[in-house]
């Protein structure tokens, strides 16, 4: 550690520090850092357990594409969700069951079915509560979904991702209410989309995306004419992929003629979207994310929502190994709202491959002429870390 370096003492206050590890990387022994549940809301594995190679298979075999792993090694640092495990659950059993009673209809060629909004708005007003009661705290974890329940999980985190944004707006509980209702809801219109074309890995057609485009209408179709849902969520719905410069759809909407309430949906749905893992690709790191949206800002989307978005985002979520410009290496351990590019960090390496007799902190937000350098995969990590627990052990 340099004279000048900024060195923050390290408290032993118990908890742990997670990172998302693909299935595939995943073996006997590591340790279940945050509660794995299935599709339906069933407790899978419990926090703190140790994996075998039968609970490895059994993760394969559903189709879970990664799970949060506590590293063990720094235990004074605890992740905390914005929302419970339990209101999560509860959350996407009922979007579930939602889009689930519109398919039944959809199937019988009966689209009667009359979607009443008392119904959805209980469920956001369990996420916006828990939001109000963590309000300090940064998105530093994603959820884990099946990949054959994308729709649901997507939209619950959608609506999480857009009432935190919107909370930020200072907006109103009325208009939270309704961004949160058209948040969940804005992809129902897939419902009426052909699952062969919705599920392509490949690349799709004029004529396929064309026909993908028309979820936005046939969404707000089904909640104005089978619907008990204020304008505002249907509107919602029909505007969440228009962009500010006119290049989205189904309208080509321009600026201000698109709803804040929208913008909001369209700028969380396509940051959710990237970092999400698919079948057929590996979502994109947070802070890879992160600079494709900051990118976008007065193009795709309003500066003032990106940065609401973003000031509530961990660009480089808590347990991210990073390698910094002077050659240190370690994890984040605090990230700041409004400066989630500038996090804390607990070198544990010097030069790379050093470790280093005691860590200390470099605090990124103070430190203006040290960059993060680039973030460590996951085999990099498990490498250092047994690095690390071998030059402890002598």
């Amino acid at each position: 550690m340099s004279k000048d370096e900024k060195c923050i003492p390290v408290k032993e206050i118990g908890g742990n520090v997670m990172r998302k590890v693909p299935v595939h990387y995943l073996r006997p022994g590591m340790k279940i850092g945050s509660s794995v549940f299935s599709s339906e809301g069933i407790l899978l594995l419990r926090s703190g357990t140790f994996l075998t190679k039968n609970t490895v298979n059994r993760l394969k075999l559903m189709d879970i594409p990664a799970v949060f792993i506590d590293d063990g090694f720094i235990k004074d640092v605890e992740v905390v969700d914005v929302i419970s495990d339990e209101t999560r659950n509860d959350a996407i059993k009922k979007v579930r069951n939602i889009f689930g009673q519109v398919e039944i209809a959809k199937k019988a060629q009966r689209l009667c079915l009359v979607i009443d909004e008392s119904k959805i708005t209980d469920v956001v007003e369990k996420i916006l509560e828990n939001l109000l009661l963590r309000n300090d705290v940064l998105v530093s974890l994603s959820d884990i979904r099946t990949f054959d329940d994308y729709t649901y999980g997507h939209s619950v985190n959608v609506c999480t991702l857009a009432l935190l944004t919107g909370n930020a707006l200072k907006l109103s509980h009325n208009s939270l209410v309704q961004l949160g209702t058209g948040a969940i809801l804005h992809d129902l219109g897939k419902i009426l989309t052909p699952k062969d074309i919705l599920n392509k890995p490949g690349a799709l057609s004029e004529e396929e995306f064309n026909t993908i485009k028309r979820h936005c209408e046939d969404g707000y179709m089904l909640l104005r004419e089978k619907g008990k849902v204020g304008s505002l969520a249907a509107s919602v719905v029909r505007e969440h992929h228009e962009r500010i410069d006119g290049s989205g759809y189904p309208r080509g909407l321009k600026g201000d003629k698109i709803h804040i309430l929208s913008k909001i949906v369209g700028l969380v749905d396509v940051y959710d979207a990237l970092t999400a893992d698919r079948v057929y690709r590996k979502g994109y790191m947070p802070h890879e994310a992160y600079e494709m949206l900051a990118a976008a800002v007065d193009i795709s989307f309003d500066f003032q929502v990106v940065k609401a978005f973003l000031d509530n985002i961990a660009m480089y979520p808590i347990g991210s190994f990073v390698e910094l410009d002077t050659g240190q290496v370690g994890a984040v351990v605090k990230a700041i709202k409004g400066l989630t590019h500038r996090p804390v960090i607990r070198v544990f390496f010097e030069d790379k491959s050093i470790p280093v007799v005691k860590p200390y902190e470099v605090d990124l937000s103070t430190k203006l002429n040290v960059m993060i350098n680039r973030v460590l995969d996951f085999l990099e990590v498990d490498k250092l870390s047994l690095k690390l627990k071998q030059y402890h052990e002598g």
